[in-house]
């Protein structure tokens, strides 16, 4: 089959998936806080936005889905002031509300414009990985994407409505450009991800560090860069008092605590927070990270992009970990789908090493 009809194919089955998985969405409570926000309107009463995004749940979400989601948090649903505490965790997150706000406006319905850029995030991560591996051979390339793409984690990313996948899709086309040498290029999407989500600045912060030793990056454009990604993370929380609770994930934060409080409740979220990297992904794709740079340890990583992008993932790991210690495999999708590119690679240089023509 020729490349090109290989790479079709590949795509058509990417949009066929994309379709299927928009056909059954992951409802979560999350998706309530988006709704509210994208009918936010100033003139219109808080009561009034309460109750039109639960008629719209109700009125466009499965029967028993609502009542599974809903059944979780009563008092929410029945109580829009508590309901309008907890939006200060979902505001910060102002480019995916714009997103959903957007659909909601072009007729898109409410609840289906929360999970609809996970899934068109979801299909243009696909093209991308599929454009970016198309110096592999056509099968190779189509086939290994395919398989990335049908990853658990980042199929149930895609069925979200969350601003996880679009944060990826961001992420990824930030590093990738960086890494192919369209460093001014590479700031845009990761600034953009920033505003999709706060947390997404920790790779561009790892990644300017990376950049400094492996000279890709002079320390101004670096410092420039570190600037911009600071300024919008605090510009995307609005309140950075918010970072001091994400520290605490095993009790609620504070404000009144002592120092030694503070520091032993910390220690408390580190310590039960240590479960969640066997009851995800996490371990797993930690030590995949190490392998690969143990195998790849004849290349310097100035001289290796890919092992630069591993050790940009090896390192996003543990840093996310100590910012928020409660692992999620839909936080880790970027360092996932990187090393699976890097071991793809690596298997196609073993396959040339050991190929016939090679050995004559």
């Amino acid at each position: 089959m020729r490349p090109a009809v290989t790479h079709l194919v590949a795509v058509l089955i990417l949009l066929i998936v994309s379709v299927l998985l928009a056909a059954r969405p992951y409802y979560n409570y999350d998706m309530f806080r988006y709704m509210a926000l994208a009918l936010s309107d100033d003139s219109i009463p808080f009561e009034d936005i309460h109750r039109q995004v639960y008629i719209s749940a109700r009125q466009e979400m499965p029967p028993e889905d609502y009542t599974a989601v809903t059944i979780r948090r009563p008092t929410l649903r029945d109580d829009p002031e508590k309901f309008r505490e907890t939006l200060k965790y979902f505001q910060v997150k102002p480019g995916y509300v714009f997103v959903v706000k957007v659909l909601y406006k072009v007729g898109v319905p409410l609840t289906a414009a929360t999970y609809y850029p996970s899934i068109a995030s979801y299909f243009l991560l696909g093209c991308l990985l599929l454009f970016v591996q198309r110096d592999l051979p056509s099968i190779m390339s189509s086939l290994s994407t395919l398989i990335i793409m049908a990853l658990p984690p980042v199929v149930e990313g895609a069925r979200l409505s969350t601003p996880d996948m679009l944060a990826t899709l961001l992420v990824m086309t930030g590093l990738l450009l960086f890494f192919s040498g369209k460093t001014p290029w590479a700031f845009v999407p990761l600034l953009l991800s920033v505003t999709v989500r706060p947390d997404a600045a920790l790779p561009g912060f790892v990644l300017l560090v990376v950049g400094l030793a492996t000279a890709r990056l002079s320390m101004i454009p670096a410092a420039t860069w570190f600037l911009a990604l600071t300024a919008t993370m605090v510009f995307s929380l609005g309140n950075v008092n918010l970072l001091l609770e994400y520290l605490f994930t095993a009790t609620d934060y504070d404000p009144e605590w002592s120092w030694a409080q503070a520091v032993s409740g910390y220690m408390d979220s580190l310590y039960l927070g240590l479960r969640s990297w066997v009851s995800t992904k996490a371990l797993t794709g930690f030590m995949a990270c190490g392998v690969y740079l143990y195998l790849s340890r004849n290349h310097t990583i100035r001289e290796s992009p890919w092992k630069a992008m591993v050790l940009v993932a090896l390192i996003i790991y543990p840093l996310r970990f100590t910012l928020h210690p409660q692992m999620e495999d839909r936080f880790l999708l970027v360092p996932y789908i990187i090393v699976a590119m890097a071991f793809i690679r690596w298997l196609n240089s073993v396959a040339l090493t050991h190929s016939p023509s090679q050995s004559l």
